[in-house]
């Protein structure tokens, strides 16, 4: 039965978050647009809720890598939590998948640990 409930409340979560969440692609180039430019930022999923200070989600863009008009686009991802943030040089969705990996790896814990000191009390033996 707590399964049941704690599955509903994560997938109402995660559809409110998702109708929440706008995906937008942009590019910023600098130079002639006639002749093109040179692009320098692109930014690619938006998928932030709120405003900022209080902004909760994952921002991917790219940008060169370096100064050279050959140097390649680098993902990067702002991950939002809050009036905090912090970048890194990864996908969007690499990110998504680590912090979801670790995530369920914080909430099996505590659930395996009391499982094991349960099982140890079981096995007590009190002799008087």
């Amino acid at each position: 039965m707590k399964t049941a409930k704690l599955k509903s409340a994560v997938a109402a979560f995660l559809i409110v978050g998702a109708l929440g969440c706008q995906a937008q692609v942009y590019s910023i180039r600098v130079g002639s647009t006639v002749g093109g430019g040179t692009l320098v930022y692109q930014l690619d999923h938006d998928w932030v809720i709120g405003t900022t200070p209080n902004r909760f989600g994952l921002l991917q863009y790219r940008q060169k890598a370096g100064a050279s008009s050959d140097a390649p686009l680098v993902p990067y991802t702002t991950v939002y939590f809050a009036s905090r943030n912090f970048t890194l040089p990864m996908s969007a969705l690499a990110v998504a998948a680590t912090g979801l990996v670790v995530f369920s790896a914080m909430a099996i814990l505590p659930l395996t640990m009391s499982a094991r000191i349960r099982r140890g009390r079981e096995k007590e033996v009190f002799i008087a």
